[in-house]
């Protein structure tokens, strides 16, 4: 099973898929996915991975701002609890 199933497919290849995480693209097999049935999900988890890439990226990031992304990326949605603390911490990077 694949370690972090909280992920987006994006691209199909010759005999895996590469796959988006939180943190990093990956090769899996396609026998090794599940497929996410929730349509508010499937809406909210491209999204949500693409804005914390764009924080793991903006820069050096205080170490519990990284815990903290670590921890919404295995998310496959976030609470709103969870949305408001990302969102708190783009604004308090400048990310919008």
């Amino acid at each position: 099973m694949l370690p972090n199933p909280k992920a987006i497919a994006s691209e199909l290849r010759d005999f895996t898929i590469a796959i988006d995480v939180h943190d990093n693209t990956i090769a899996v097999k396609p026998d090794n996915l599940d497929p996410i049935d929730l349509p508010d999900v499937r809406r909210q988890l491209p999204e949500t991975l693409k804005r914390i890439k764009h924080l793991g990226n903006c820069g050096l990031l205080d170490r519990c701002a990284y815990t903290v992304l670590e921890s919404l990326g295995r998310q496959i949605y976030l609470t709103d609890f969870e949305a408001d603390l990302l969102t708190f911490i783009e604004q308090r990077y400048g990310i919008s």
